[in-house]
């Protein structure tokens, strides 16, 4: 484990500031060239389930680079966008995925979107790489995408063959259960979550409205509560408890990683309690680093977006393009 410092203003030092400087997005995010060349992709597994992202070829590609989002958020995301133009400018494709019920995609599947689709997750990383074959490739993770990229780093290094090359997760969620009840804490954060989950709700409603009936539980005051009574009707867990403990994070997962992983997060993080990572059993593979400030996936350093962790992965991928 790295404790490390950076240079920030005494007006980014907020943890708030920093969260929500982190989803912001500012137009500029929208001129870029790595959205201007996008193009929109449409996987569609086995089983039927689709996903709908963002693919920008890098016509002198290092290699790619797979960004997943944070909970209610999008391959839209203020810091999908900023992390996808920086390393879009480094040389690298990007694939801006979105999970389902995401971005507007919640016509594609019938099924919700939960914590718990490791699975169908694994397999549409496998897929992307099957698609836009690359050299090297690297995945990305932020908050619940972050948890999922841990989950991932896993599945992989049970392969014969290690298809991504390095992961990063970035504020992850690590223990969802904890998460969720110190979120519901927070006014803001309660009140941010509840109506972004609650919009998405209605959306799925509105397309299987022969499955689905979220109007009887709108009146949860909390994240949690919510998450207690979806989870129980319409999954097979029969608690919020057994659902959150079902994709945490094992103090000992790292027993099992194969595969190159840093995860960094904050001591401040308003979300993801910092304790939980101090418990993490060390491993050759394991990076973590932990700042003093930075909020829930912010570490922005200046109003420009300059961020900090995007050098600190720079620098492991070029470690990793120069061993080849």
């Amino acid at each position: 484990m790295e404790k490390i410092s950076y240079p920030l203003p005494f007006y980014l030092k907020s943890k708030f500031i920093q969260s929500i400087l982190a989803s912001r997005k500012p137009k500029k995010f929208f001129k870029t060239e790595v959205v201007l060349k996008q193009k929109l992709i449409l996987l569609q597994l086995k089983n039927k389930t689709k996903f709908l992202s963002h693919y920008t070829k890098h016509p002198n590609s290092k290699g790619l680079i797979i960004l997943l989002h944070g909970w209610e958020g999008s391959s839209h995301s203020g810091y999908i966008l900023n992390s996808a133009n920086y390393f879009y400018q480094k040389g690298f494709s990007i694939f801006r995925f979105n999970f389902r019920d995401h971005a507007e995609t919640h016509h594609l599947n019938e099924e919700l979107f939960h914590g718990n689709l490791i699975e169908e997750n694994f397999l549409a990383m496998k897929k992307i790489l099957e698609n836009f074959k690359e050299r090297k490739n690297y995945l990305i993770g932020f908050s619940i995408g972050g948890n999922y990229t841990i989950r991932l780093a896993l599945k992989f290094s049970k392969e014969k063959h290690k298809s991504i090359n390095h992961f990063f997760s970035i504020s992850p969620s690590i223990n969802p259960g904890k998460a969720t009840l110190k979120m519901d804490k927070n006014f803001l954060l309660r009140n941010y979550f509840l109506k972004a989950w609650r919009n998405s709700l209605e959306l799925k409603e509105k397309f299987f409205p022969y499955k689905y009936n979220f109007k009887k539980y709108y009146n949860s005051k909390t994240v949690y509560e919510l998450t207690e009574q979806i989870i129980t009707e319409y999954s097979n867990f029969n608690s919020a408890k057994e659902y959150f403990d079902a994709y945490g994070i094992k103090s000992d997962f790292t027993k099992n990683l194969k595969i190159p992983l840093l995860i960094l997060t904050s001591e401040d993080d308003p979300v993801c309690p910092v304790e939980d990572f101090y418990n993490l059993k060390e491993n050759s593979f394991l990076k973590l680093i932990i700042t003093k400030y930075g909020g829930h996936n912010g570490f922005i350093q200046n109003l420009k977006y300059e961020t900090f962790y995007h050098k600190i992965i720079l620098d492991e991928l070029i470690i990793q393009i120069s061993l080849f």
